[in-house]
């Protein structure tokens, strides 16, 4: 089985074209995308041990410009900070897709990511607030 370090190889530029094609903007595991009302952030999470990974879209209102442990730099907006987090692969969000020791199958990004529920979930936020 290949390392984190190996699939982020494999997979940070077709991942990268993929998310610029959206608008998005980053490098590695992170792209964020922002617009009027809100910051949009697709990720790649590493497993804890290694070996597998899964996705996530998360999703902040500009309006939420502070939590319990203070004031947000929205410019700077970690992950953890995001209002709302969920799941953009096929999987449950703590089950995994494991990274494969096969190059071809690490590159078809579309079995770790879903990128027509990135563009619904994007356009139904941006609906809801007008």
């Amino acid at each position: 089985m290949i390392t984190t370090a190996e699939f982020k190889k494999q997979i940070a530029k077709p991942f990268g074209n993929e998310m610029r094609k959206l608008g998005f903007k980053g490098t590695g595991f992170t792209y964020i995308q922002e617009t009027d009302g809100f910051l949009f952030a697709v990720y790649i999470d590493s497993g804890k041990w290694g070996g597998s990974c899964s996705t996530g879209l998360a999703v902040h209102p500009k309006q939420i410009k502070k939590n319990s442990a203070g004031p947000l730099n929205l410019k700077n907006l970690k992950l953890h900070q995001y209002e709302f987090r969920m799941s953009l692969s096929k999987f449950a969000r703590d089950i995994s897709w494991k990274y494969a020791d096969d190059l071809e199958e690490n590159l078809n990004t579309d079995q770790i990511i879903n990128r027509e529920r990135i563009i619904l979930l994007i356009a139904a936020a941006q609906k809801n607030t007008t």
